[in-house]
């Protein structure tokens, strides 16, 4: 990175520590002086890329086919009446134990894939029981599936590596989406049904009857929400006499009678940590989406993770599949070392590096040096782009050397690395204040720099000290739409819209019937409308979002975000300096279940990192409710303003993250007016308010702790604290709501 024209001396990046390394760049192949050999080698790389994309695309709506119709019915197995290991299918799915695939999700995957790329269901003989019941499972479902979508065998020969690698990529999806959605699925039943935004709207009302009735309905929701979340255990739901957690019990309890026998007090960390556990659990809850008729009509925050996107994915390619692009390449990945070193005088280690350098030149730059990284195992391509995984060339350790590194220290250091490594692993990469010692505390006076990410609005940073200061700091904002701008995302949009306008005119209109379809229904129904329809126009579809433009257009976003970030480093270390502490707002466990923390926020933390920044955290609670200045409450701005969106299109909105405090002490302060703040710079600037109550806890010797106004020790427990979250967050102009409506609107 070279350093900005104003000679700022930009922070020392931080090495690469880790063991292994990812860079990405532009496919070209190596071999010369032959340009035929390589334009038929880039070819047949290309075509197993467009091929697997279909293939894992049909693959996924059967597994999605299968598992609906038999968790709506299901099959007797005569795989599983034989052997008598399992008790049904479930638990075929569920089960880790004993496979080279591991779980008989993967499994089923497997059979999936292969199934969709011979057209044939494959009968093993020697395979285990799981491996069986899927093969028995697919031999059922094929028929009725390909009356659906009569695909046709592919005769591209993709290796078996390829699509072993596609089921891995699905059923990680399939555990992605019970670990994150989940839970939030659960909580969103609870609000809908309860009708929580109805009870925070009248919290303030003026009828003090109507306000109170709010505040019980609101502590109802919470309690029973603190029983589903953390007490499973415990069978019998709250005493609650409110009506609605009567309605919601009444849709819950059947749900939750196919929950797994739980020994854990939380039921959420049992989730993240056993997600196949509650696999059966999940497809119940996606079935209770798609029959609910409160539901059914609106879109579901949970979804099965079935192929949806045209645009072909990356396929991954190891040594074993470079064998099969040209005869010259002697590396077989069934073959021995002896017979490697008597048929060719090469170990099979030698072989699997000719193979890499006869295809690809991983040397040059952007793939970085091959003295300190060497190739992993393979690479991942979607036909214009490759990725390529290194790992550390580290030497083996002689014996002698691994014996004096194992006894280098003593007994007691030994002991206290592994504590002082013990508390960094409880603190995280990113330690929040309270967990930091006094020397990190004062190390960041005179240099702290205060952050609130979002999704509109991704940095806004307050900083102590700065060369140009307004109020006693620095801010500066870093937008969504100011991040567009310079990645040139609306030009690739209008050359995107010039290329559909060219295409088959009926098109656009089938693209708007498959948007109405219900995608995230779990219904056999639905499955079927989505299936025939795809089958109809998949292969016009897939000609135009094939097309290599699309692909180039994402390798070209890489490019620019690399540029972007590095940009973004050069500003903060020109107008914060370049030893600046960050302290990054983030949420805690309990907000999460509403809504998670935006994966921007923890990427730009990484980055920042990475440059050589120190990253700090601290809780966000509160921080955008109360007035940094008098530490009253905050509302949101009455006012609206005429915004034209499109031609002769005009209306009223209230302006996006304007708060207004009209307490006496602010309106004294700014002659009788109300006082109008951002609430992303208000944020920040009640982190710095935290900050400094750390500094004067330290220098006054006594316990560090947040400030009253914004502390939780003011709570009994944490489903009060949780509630407080949601009520004062939807209620009195919180980051959390307007956070949600923004994710709303960027997904539609």
């Amino acid at each position: 990175m070279s350093q900005p024209s104003s000679g700022i001396i930009l922070p020392a990046p931080l090495q690469n520590e880790g063991t292994s390394t990812t860079h990405k760049g532009t496919l070209r192949v190596a071999i010369n002086p032959n340009p035929h050999r390589k334009s038929k080698i880039l070819s047949r790389i290309r075509t197993w890329v467009l091929v697997a994309h279909k293939v894992q695309y049909i693959a996924s709506w059967l597994a999605l086919f299968i598992l609906e119709s038999e968790h709506r019915r299901p099959t007797k197995l005569k795989t599983l009446e034989r052997a008598g290991a399992f008790t049904d299918f479930t638990d075929v799915l569920t089960d880790t134990s004993g496979t080279r695939g591991g779980s008989g999700l993967n499994l089923l995957y497997e059979e999936c894939i292969n199934y969709v790329n011979s057209g044939n269901v494959r009968k093993t003989i020697r395979s285990g029981t799981k491996r069986l019941a899927c093969e028995e499972m697919v031999g059922i479902h094929a028929a009725a599936f390909h009356a659906l979508w009569p695909f046709a065998p592919n005769d591209a020969n993709i290796p078996s590596s390829v699509l072993v690698h596609l089921a891995a990529q699905w059923t990680s999806s399939v555990l992605n989406q019970i670990q994150e959605h989940l839970m939030k699925a659960l909580a969103h039943i609870v609000n809908k049904v309860a009708d929580i935004k109805k009870a925070q709207a009248h919290l303030h009302d003026a009828n003090p009857g109507v306000a109170a009735a709010s505040k019980n309905r609101l502590a109802a929701i919470r309690q029973y929400k603190a029983w589903l979340f953390e007490h499973t255990n415990n069978p019998a739901p709250p005493d609650v006499t409110d009506a609605s957690i009567a309605r919601v019990h009444g849709k819950m309890g059947p749900l939750l009678e196919r929950l797994p026998c739980n020994d854990r007090t939380r039921l959420d960390q049992d989730v993240s940590r056993n997600p196949l556990r509650y696999l059966d659990f999940f497809l119940s809850v996606l079935r209770f989406f798609a029959d609910d008729s409160v539901f059914s009509e609106n879109r579901a925050p949970l979804a099965f993770p079935a192929a949806h996107r045209l645009v072909p994915k990356n396929i991954q390619l190891d040594a074993h599949a470079l064998s099969q692009l040209s005869n010259s390449i002697t590396y077989v990945a069934q073959q021995t070392e002896t017979a490697a070193a008597a048929k060719h005088g090469k170990s099979k280690e030698q072989l699997k590096k000719e193979a890499w350098a006869f295809v690809f030149d991983l040397s040059k730059p952007p793939f970085g040096s091959t003295t300190r990284w060497i190739l992993n195992a393979s690479v991942r391509t979607d036909g214009v782009a490759i990725s390529v995984h290194k790992r550390k060339n580290t030497k083996k350790l002689s014996k002698s050397q691994a014996k004096a590194r194992r006894y280098k220290s003593a007994r007691g250091s030994s002991a206290q690395k592994r504590a002082n490594a013990k508390v960094l692993r409880a603190r995280g990469p990113f330690p929040e204040l309270e967990t930091l010692n006094d020397e990190e505390i004062f190390g960041a006076i005179g240099r702290a720099v205060f952050i609130d990410p979002g999704k509109r609005n991704l940095l806004t940073a307050v900083g102590e000290h700065s060369k140009s200061k307004k109020n006693g700091a620095v801010v500066l904002r870093y937008s969504a739409p100011q991040r567009a701008a310079m990645l040139g995302t609306a030009m690739f949009t209008r050359r995107l819209t010039k290329r559909e306008c060219q295409m088959d005119p009926q098109l656009p209109d089938v693209i708007a019937s498959l948007s109405r379809l219900n995608r995230r229904a779990f219904s056999a129904p639905a499955i079927a409308s989505w299936v025939h329809s795809m089958y109809i126009h998949f292969d016009r579809l897939a000609k135009v979002h094939t097309d290599p433009f699309y692909r180039q257009v994402l390798l070209r976003k890489y490019s620019m975000q690399q540029v972007e970030t590095a940009r973004l480093v050069k500003e903060f270390a020109r107008e914060f300096g370049p030893d600046a502490v960050l302290i990054f707002g983030t949420w805690t466990q309990t907000v999460i279940r509403k809504q998670p923390s935006t994966l921007r926020g923890s990427t730009l933390q990484e980055t920042f990192s990475k440059a050589g920044f120190t990253v700090y955290s601290v809780d966000e609670y509160l921080t955008s409710s109360r007035c940094p200045v008098c530490l009253g409450k905050v509302i949101k701005a009455p006012n609206t303003v005429q915004v034209r969106r499109k031609v002769e299109f005009d209306h009223q909105v209230r302006p996006h993250g304007l708060l207004v405090c009209d307490s006496t002490t602010c309106k004294e302060a700014c002659g009788g007016s109300a006082r109008f703040m951002n609430r992303d710079v208000m944020a920040a600037m009640n982190f710095r308010i935290v900050f400094q109550k750390h500094v004067n806890d330290i220098e006054s010797g006594t316990q560090r702790r947040r400030p009253a106004h914004l502390s939780r020790r003011r709570h009994d427990n944490l489903s009060q604290a949780h509630n407080e979250d949601h009520s004062d967050s939807e209620g009195n102009g919180d980051s959390d709501e307007e956070d949600g409506e923004e994710d709303e609107d960027e997904e539609e």
